[in-house]
């Protein structure tokens, strides 16, 4: 399998290269390193010189991430540079390469509204893939326990969790199963037919369910994932809109202030 990370070369961005070099020392999968690039505005005639220019610089930048991370070199990883959009560059190599994640970077509570949210959000909506957003101070390492947002109202896509399970197995972390704003002794003989299914699906992955109200469910995944000190957060959008709202720029900096968890959306 394939990580694609896409990089615009800032001090967040390395930290977040630097933490998944670090996860990727158990998980052993390929890293394909993304940099998009426009072309120089229009001043004077030289553009084509401006043009080589920056692509000097980008792969200066790239040595740049050789030399500051040395562990990439016992890693199978490849450089791409790419003169276009960044959504059009990611949607291309997903199309193009066997990518079985994406992971995202955040530069924190400044600017989160551009790269974290509209970015991120037009992302997921684009691809049909894993993405994992990494908020700013994050770390990836060590994870002992995640969240994983459960509704039963209908079956879950076994296919979907292939990559949790994945990492589960390798990793070794224990999984939360949340369900928000829902009672357990109410549940519908469907709704516990669902949750048995999904359990038998995670196998021998140690697990726990946990049942928690709170006005607001984006809130709530993030209060909870405070409060039991989850390394991560994972959700199975239904909608585009549900993607809207956790990456919206209040939550998200509510996040990277208080709980820097990365959010794992399967697809």
């Amino acid at each position: 399998m394939k990580i694609l990370f896409p990089t615009d070369f800032t001090e967040q961005s390395i930290h977040v290269l630097k933490e998944i070099v670090s996860l990727n020392q158990k998980l052993n999968y390929e890293l394909i390193i993304l940099h998009a690039y426009s072309r120089p505005h229009a001043e004077g005639f030289d553009q084509g010189g401006k043009l080589d220019q920056n692509e000097k610089n980008v792969e200066k930048h790239f040595n740049s991430l050789t030399k500051e991370i040395p562990q990439l070199s016992n890693q199978k990883h490849t450089f791409k540079k790419v003169l276009g959009d960044v959504l059009d560059s990611v949607i291309y190599y997903v199309e193009h390469e066997s990518i079985g994640l994406i992971v995202m970077s955040t530069k924190g509570a400044v600017g989160i509204g551009e790269l974290f949210g509209t970015k991120t959000a037009k992302i997921i909506k684009s691809v049909n893939i894993p993405v994992m957003v990494v908020p700013k101070d994050a770390t990836l390492m060590p994870v002992n326990k995640v969240g994983l947002a459960c509704d039963y109202s209908e079956e879950t896509s076994l296919k979907k969790l292939d990559l949790l399970t994945k990492l589960a197995e390798t990793l070794k972390f224990e999984l939360d199963l949340i369900t928000l704003n829902r009672d357990e002794k109410t549940m519908t003989v469907r709704e516990n037919n669902n949750r048995d299914s999904l359990k038998k699906s995670l196998g021998n992955i140690a697990h726990t369910s946990h049942f928690v109200t709170s006005g607001n469910v984006e809130w709530g995944l993030i209060k909870y994932a405070r409060s039991n000190d989850l390394n991560m957060v994972v959700v199975i959008p239904k909608s585009y809109n549900f993607i809207e709202r956790i990456f919206h720029e209040s939550l998200t900096q509510e996040m990277a202030f208080h709980s820097p968890v990365p959010v794992l959306v399967l697809k």
